[in-house]
């Protein structure tokens, strides 16, 4: 077994230089502990000394399956100590899916380099030929890369996992240039399977009230980069608390727009999930629909002074217990705690002049979580992740 940080390069090279002296027929990597799913890692107790130490996270999980590979050219990673841990926690699990999906028996590592240091790449083919790249950006600031080589595919489907985000399917890479997001590890696989249908993203938005309903227009409405044409079969919108703002959508087959209608209930936050679908299919890995939320913000009225917003800090965040949130403007009439549905788990009415409130969180299962701070005049939402 090996603790997070004691095998580097030179160590995983020298165990392939035994290795080749031997008739082993490979190298392999036997069990892993430690690792937190706090995305840059965090302080705690060992389990065994009782000591303070710092648990690497998901990231350095990352590097280290990168490490194993590039310089021991290892044949299997294993965890035999509850290799369940790992695939519970969403972002560890993510790293290990964005390695491992893909990749089949018999699979051969190709050459992959990088020119620059910031950048981590490997690259596996797979027996039926199909090739996938991972790529470890470790700067704190996104980064441009582009893929070059021979016999490369047209089209590269990426997947990314980065801190809050769990291996989420991105953007197609057509002629091998992509933009890396900071701090994540994204895995790119080439495929004649269906590529991701598009749609421009819009942000969170404001509506009031009094004003009824607001009309948004969807731009960029398309099947995708796929070579063979295809038809966008239905653009659809769910609202994750239609007691705040419900909404429809009017479509036709193969435009590329849409009209979104928003109609305003009652004072709050919802999030609202858009979804494109085309009629290619989800063969082979194909990716047949393409979403995303944005926030949607129904207040009582426009025109707000500055000195009248509300600014609203959460600490600590994640959270295991407690969640303190602190409100430096304004008084709050009622704060709650939405999951990732959008269905309220926790709910405050405010009756107290106070500045700060802490809000029990422990019996809340792990994840991502949304506060709202509401007042006479404004309201704002913020993310927390309940360890």
């Amino acid at each position: 077994g090996i603790r997070p940080g004691t095998a580097g390069a030179q160590a995983w090279s020298s165990l392939l230089n035994f290795k080749n002296s031997t008739l082993a027929e490979g190298l392999w990597m036997t069990e892993t502990s430690g690792y937190s799913n706090i995305w840059e890692g965090e302080w705690g107790k060992d389990y065994l000394s009782g000591k303070d130490q710092f648990f690497p996270g998901p990231l350095d999980f990352a590097a280290a399956m990168f490490t194993s590979f590039k310089s021991g050219n290892i044949s299997s990673w294993v965890d035999l100590d509850r290799p369940v841990d790992k695939l519970d926690n969403d972002l560890l699990g993510s790293v290990f899916k964005n390695y491992s999906k893909f990749l089949v028996p018999g699979a051969i590592m190709i050459d992959a380099k990088s020119s620059g240091s910031d950048v981590m790449s490997l690259a596996f083919q797979n027996p039926e030929n199909s090739i996938f790249v991972i790529l470890l950006n470790r700067n704190s600031k996104p980064v441009k890369a582009k893929l070059q080589g021979q016999g490369l595919p047209e089209f590269f489907q990426s997947y990314t996992t980065q801190n809050l985000s769990a291996f989420t399917a991105g953007t197609v890479v057509a002629g091998g240039d992509i933009l890396l997001p900071a701090r994540s590890i994204t895995t790119l696989v080439n495929s004649n399977a269906n590529a991701a249908p598009t749609v421009n993203q819009i942000k969170s938005t404001d509506v009031i009230l009094r004003d009824g309903d607001v009309k948004i227009s969807l731009s960029g409405i398309g099947y995708g980069p796929d070579k063979e044409p295809q038809s966008v079969v239905s653009v659809n919108v769910v609202s994750q608390n239609q007691e705040v703002a419900k909404a429809n959508i009017s479509y036709t087959e193969n435009a590329d727009n849409a009209e979104l209608t928003i109609s305003p209930v009652s004072i709050g936050t919802t999030y609202f999930t858009i979804t494109v679908k085309d009629d290619g299919g989800i063969e082979n890995n194909g990716i047949d629909s393409t979403s995303f939320t944005f926030a949607v913000n129904v207040k009582t009225a426009v025109g707000i002074k500055d000195v009248n917003k509300v600014n609203v800090k959460l600490y600590p965040n994640p959270a295991n217990d407690y969640l303190t949130v602190t409100l430096e403007n304004g008084m709050a009439e009622r704060i709650t705690i939405r999951d990732i549905s959008g269905k309220i788990v926790t709910e405050q009415i405010v009756t107290e002049s106070t500045a700060d409130w802490k809000l029990s969180v422990a019996g809340l299962p792990k994840g991502l979580y949304f506060v709202t701070v509401i007042t006479k005049e404004d309201q704002q939402s913020l993310k927390f992740v309940k360890q």
